[in-house]
């Protein structure tokens, strides 16, 4: 939820969300997709990014807009690879990619890559039952049980805006590594994404 509460709502008047954002089917699913949708269920509560899609902090609205109001990369801050920073209620915040890595505890590591071979994202589509054109992968395309995944995944671990339900190279290399619990450094992407705001 973290990516989502800093870029989701950035600069948006986000009305529309609360019924937009009812993509899980939380009706017990029928019995000849069960099996796909346990293994769903099982898979995402063992995945790395478990913690950043479970942890719902509360985080004040007033607090997100203040965060992205002065928000700046500055290249020249922490540790050589540059900082967020900004300011809230009038003290300074200072975010970098290890500090990500630490409170979303997504067990990635610096060294891990945050790209794949396009190739390897599409051998993984079909378990998704994928029947679109890639890249980009466009969330309609894939079985109704498995865009709840694709949902959380763009809410949670994407810059994308509202309305936008397409995944870019990058951020489908992320969701493939998600599925295959494969190593992401995911607190890159996530600090990268941050440097775009």
């Amino acid at each position: 939820m973290f990516l989502m509460h800093f870029c989701f709502m950035q600069k948006m008047d986000l009305k529309f969300i609360p019924t937009h954002n009812q993509a899980g089917y939380l009706a017990p699913p029928l019995e000849k997709h069960k099996k796909m949708y346990t293994s769903l269920m099982k898979g995402l509560n063992n995945c790395r990014i478990v913690h950043a899609l479970r942890e719902n902090p509360v985080i004040y609205e007033s607090l997100i807009q203040d965060f992205w109001k002065n928000a700046r990369f500055d290249a020249l801050e922490a540790d050589g690879k540059g900082a967020v920073v900004t300011e809230i209620q009038k003290k300074v915040v200072i975010v970098i990619e290890q500090m990500i890595r630490e409170v979303l505890q997504f067990n990635d590591q610096e060294t891990d890559s945050v790209e794949l071979p396009a190739g390897t994202v599409e051998a993984i589509l079909p378990r998704l039952s994928y029947e679109g054109k890639y890249p980009p992968l466009i969330k309609k395309f894939v079985h109704r049980y498995w865009r709840l995944l694709v949902h959380m995944f763009i809410l949670c671990m994407t810059e994308n805006r509202g309305g936008t339900d397409q995944l870019n190279i990058t951020q489908s290399a992320a969701l493939a590594c998600v599925i295959t619990n494969e190593a992401f450094n995911y607190s890159k992407y996530v600090f990268e994404a941050m440097k775009k705001m």
